[in-house]
Order: structure tokens, then sequence, then C-alpha cells
């Protein structure tokens, strides 16, 4: 009876571990950056200077969605805390991250509408340096 038990238990957490795992997904989209800086002087950050971000988000050629927010300097090295809204065909994404000039930058995915309702996870947003890039949601459900 034990082995029975401990073998059904065994299976129990196989399934509930590969369950998980196909669970996870990922979309990604390329990104044209259309950011207007508002800035309050001409050398340097100054605490409060702002990012509004108005992006396209892109499959190839065809724009198929957007990236509206903002982004403020709280820090004169550059850094800032940013919160913008994806809009995408299935549905919004909302999320925050600390932005710093490394190009490769981790948000929290904080809500979502429709086809994003109740989505835990993270995105990873990377920039070319050319105006372009490409942002990535990690989904776990």
């Amino acid at each position: 009876m034990k082995k029975l038990l401990l073998g059904l238990a065994a299976g129990l957490v196989g399934t509930v571990i590969a369950t998980a795992a196909s669970a996870q997904s990922d979309v990604t989209f390329d990104v044209v950056f259309n950011d207007t800086i508002l800035a309050q002087g001409t050398s340097g950050w100054t605490l409060g200077d702002r990012f509004i971000l108005n992006d396209e988000l892109r499959r190839g050629e065809e724009t198929v969605g957007r990236i509206g927010g903002v982004c403020t300097i709280i820090d004169v090295e550059g850094f800032a805390l940013c919160t913008m809204t994806f809009v995408l065909p299935a549905g919004e994404i909302s999320g925050q991250f600390l932005n710093s000039p490394p190009p490769e930058k981790t948000f929290a995915i904080t809500g979502g509408t429709a086809a994003y309702l109740a989505r835990p996870g993270y995105g990873i947003l990377i920039e070319n340096g050319d105006g372009t890039g490409t942002v990535t949601f990690h989904f776990v459900d």
C-alpha cells in the first residue's frame, strides 16, 4: 500500500511539474521607439525630466500595437522610474521598471486585460541602440 501511495504521489508531482512547465508562454514583438524627452535643462539629466513613450510594436513590417507610458528621471546618472501600457491585439499589458543605461531592461507585469487578465509574469525590453528593439513577455500561468 505504501509503494502504491508513493508511486501515485510521485506521478502527481511529475504531472504538476510538467503542467507548470508547459503553462509558461512567451510572446515577442519588435519595437520602434518614438520617445519624446521633456528636459528642464540642456546639459545632462535633471531630477523630474521625463521620457514620454509612444512606441510601435511590430511583427515584421506591420504595426500590431503600441506602447504608451512615461519614465521620470529619479537619479542624475540617468535612472528613471517607468510605467507603461502595451496595447496588443489580444488585450493590454501594464508594467513598470527602473530604467537604467544598459540596453536590457526587465520589468514586472503589473496587470492586464482580455487575454492577459490575471497572467503573471515579467517582460524583457532590449534596446538595439538604433531606435529599434524587442520586447518579450514571459507568462507563467
